[in-house]
């Protein structure tokens, strides 16, 4: 239901800069920005993952209690967070994290920020599930980071609860279907700025 995977060499490869580039998520319902964020949809066939144009995302107000039920549109992923998402998704089937398969994939690429005047809110819909499969939320960087602490508890047993401080470089694997999760609040660990960077892939099964 959940895994963790260490990245290694394709670690060196992340798109660190590309993170400054993020624009302001418009849809959140605060005065204070603390998510930039950019979105892409493509699928992965024969072992070949193809992007489309496409960037619209949609969740019903059942699985997003924030914002569900709205169509929202973001800028689309860099091509270097692209071919970056690409080595990952590989990574994943192939360290079996993943099974082998076609599959329907989202990426998400998402700064979270806090200051001292506003905490930053990585999951503000509370524990959730995303509607796909397999969620992977992997962690690019961490600065002045205090809380964001991930939480994962089974659908059918939620005194069961695992916590974990998702590190650059690592990558939590979720069965979204059996599983729902949130992020705690974070705030500057030291006082001025604090951000988190991550991206999270959505993945499903194309369905016949």
């Amino acid at each position: 239901m959940v895994d963790i995977l260490e990245l290694q060499e394709e670690f060196k490869f992340a798109p660190f800069n590309s993170f400054n580039q993020l624009k302001a998520d418009n849809y959140l319902k605060s005065k204070s920005v603390f998510r930039r964020r950019a979105y892409s949809i493509g699928s992965i066939t024969n072992s070949r993952l193809n992007w489309k144009e496409d960037t619209t995302f949609l969740q019903s107000e059942e699985l997003n209690r924030y914002i569900g039920g709205v169509i929202r549109h973001f800028e689309p992923l860099l091509m270097e967070s692209k071919n970056y998402i690409e080595s990952i998704v590989h990574r994943l089937i192939k360290s079996a994290k993943i099974p082998q398969d076609d599959y329907e994939i989202g990426c998400h690429q998402i700064r979270i920020s806090a200051e001292n005047d506003f905490n930053g809110y990585p999951a503000p819909e509370g524990f959730h599930r995303d509607g796909f499969d397999y969620i992977a939320i992997h962690c690019v960087s961490l600065n002045n980071v205090n809380g964001a602490i991930s939480l994962v508890r089974p659908i059918d047993d939620e005194d069961h609860l695992l916590e974990h401080v998702l590190m650059p470089g690592q990558v939590m694997v979720l069965d979204d279907r059996e599983v729902e999760h949130y992020v705690t609040p974070m705030t500057p660990k030291l006082p001025g700025a604090a951000h988190r960077d991550i991206f999270v892939i959505t993945i499903s099964h194309i369905k016949e």
